[in-house]
């Protein structure tokens, strides 16, 4: 899914997802959290990590307040498989 927009949910609290990629060549890999709810107590602080392929966190970029969005840009030139786990949170997200 590389080089193509991705568009996923996360609900509530306690809503969970992990999401991987797969890099074949060197690329900047760009994630971002959008549309963020910001009309209710509570509303979510969005955060996107980056693991490698042994879950060694490799960066990591946090909204600086509840319902910004979030964009991650990371250069990757070690080629495999690279995690992302979804955030949980009183809101609805897009995730691409």
């Amino acid at each position: 899914m590389l080089g193509e927009d991705f568009h996923r949910y996360i609900f509530r609290r306690g809503d969970l997802d992990f999401y991987k990629a797969h890099v074949d060549q060197p690329r900047i890999l760009e994630v971002s959290l959008k549309d963020v709810r910001k009309a209710f107590t509570g509303s979510m602080k969005g955060e996107i990590r980056l693991f490698d392929k042994n879950f060694h966190e490799i960066a990591r970029v946090s909204a600086d307040n509840p319902g910004d969005d979030v964009v991650l840009k990371q250069d990757i030139s070690t080629l495999g498989w690279y995690h992302l786990p979804g955030a949980t949170g009183l809101c609805r997200e897009y995730a691409t």
